[in-house]
C-alpha cells in the first residue's frame, strides 16, 4: 500500500488501516516532496517514506493519491510509466473527476475516487466512492472493504461526490466546533475543562450512535423524546432555534458543497457554475 502525499489525510488513513489490521505497517510506504513533509508521518506511524513518487508506485499494489487537486495531473504524468493493469489507483483528491485521471493514466487503468474524512484514523470515518468503467468488481470490492475497516463506506454515482465533500469531508470541523462550544458551556457552569470536554464528546458520540443504530427513527423524534414538558432541554432548544442553529449548519454545508463544486470545475477545466445542488 502506497501513499503519494504524506499529509493529514494520508496519515489518517494509514493509521486507520494499520490499526484495523487491514495492512501490516511494513507494507506501507508514503512519498512527499521533502524530508520535512514526510517526517511527521514517518515518526507517527513508523512507515517507510521516500522522496520519489515512482518508488512508491513500484513498491505498491494499491496506490493512494493524497495530493492537492491542482497538482494531481502533474503527479499522474510523473508516475504513469510505472502504472500497470495490476495497480489499483485510489484518488483522495477533492474535486478531481475520474475522467481527468483517466486522461492522465494508461488505458484501462483501475481507478477509484474516494471522499473519506479524518475520523478514519480511529475507525469511525465516513467515506463515499465511485469507480471508473474499467475498474474490476474485485477492485471495487477491495476498496470498499478497506474503507469499511475504518468506518462506513457507500458506493455511489460520481455526481454526488462533490456535494458529499461538503458534508462528510468538512463535517468533522462543525462537530469539533460544537464539542468545543458545549465544553465551554460546561466550564462556564463550573466544570473542569477536561471533564466538560469528555462529557461533550461522549454525548455527541452517544447521540450519533443512537441515530445510526435506529435508522427508522427520525432524529427529530429522538430530540422530542429528550424534551419533556417545560423541561431544561426544550428551554435550550428554544434558544438554539431563535439563534438559527439548524439554518446556520445547513448554510455551512451548502457553502462547502458549492465551493467543492466550483473547485471541481476549475480542476477539471469546466466552464460555468454547473447544475445547482437540487439537480443532482
Amino acid at each position: 500500500m502506497g501513499f503519494i502525499g504524506s499529509g493529514r489525510v494520508a496519515a489518517a488513513l494509514a493509521k486507520g488501516f494499520i490499526g484495523s489490521n487491514a495492512v501490516e505497517r511494513e507494507c506501507v510506504i508514503a512519498s512527499g516532496p521533502t524530508e520535512k513533509s514526510t517526517s511527521k508521518i514517518q515518526e507517527e506511524l513508523s512507515i517507510r517514506t521516500t522522496l520519489c513518487n515512482r518508488e512508491t508506485v513500484r513498491n505498491s499494489q494499491v496506490v493512494f493519491l493524497a495530493v492537492k487537486p491542482h497538482i494531481i495531473s502533474m503527479v499522474l504524468k510523473e508516475v504513469t510509466a510505472d502504472i500497470t493493469p495490476d495497480h489499483l489507483i485510489i484518488s483522495l483528491a477533492a474535486g478531481t473527476k475520474l475522467k481527468t485521471m483517466e486522461e492522465n493514466l494508461p488505458d484501462g487503468a483501475q481507478i477509484v475516487r474516494v471522499m473519506p474524512n479524518t475520523p478514519c484514523s480511529v475507525g469511525a470515518g465516513m467515506s463515499a466512492m465511485s469507480a471508473s468503467s474499467t475498474t474490476t468488481n474485485e477492485s471495487i470490492q477491495l476498496t470498499k472493504s478497506l474503507f469499511t475497516r475504518v468506518g462506513k463506506c457507500r458506493l455511489m454515482s460520481e455526481n454526488y461526490l462533490d456535494i458529499i465533500t461538503g458534508l462528510n469531508g468538512c463535517g468533522p470541523t462543525y462537530m469539533y466546533m460544537t464539542i468545543e462550544a458545549l465544553a465551554d458551556g460546561g466550564v462556564r457552569a463550573g466544570l473542569t475543562r477536561e471533564l466538560a470536554t469528555t462529557m461533550a464528546a461522549q454525548t455527541m458520540l452517544g447521540a450519533a450512535k443512537m441515530v445510526l443504530e435506529s435508522p427508522r427513527i427520525h432524529p427529530g423524534e429522538m430530540k422530542d423524546d429528550v424534551c419533556s414538558p417545560a423541561g431544561a432541554s426544550i428551554q435550550a432548544v428554544h434558544v438554539l432555534e431563535k439563534a438559527g442553529y439548524r439554518g446556520i449548519l445547513m448554510d455551512a454545508v451548502g457553502v462547502s458543497c458549492n465551493h467543492c463544486i466550483e473547485l471541481s470545475q476549475m480542476t477539471n477545466g469546466e466552464n460555468g457554475r454547473g447544475a445547482p445542488l437540487d439537480e443532482f
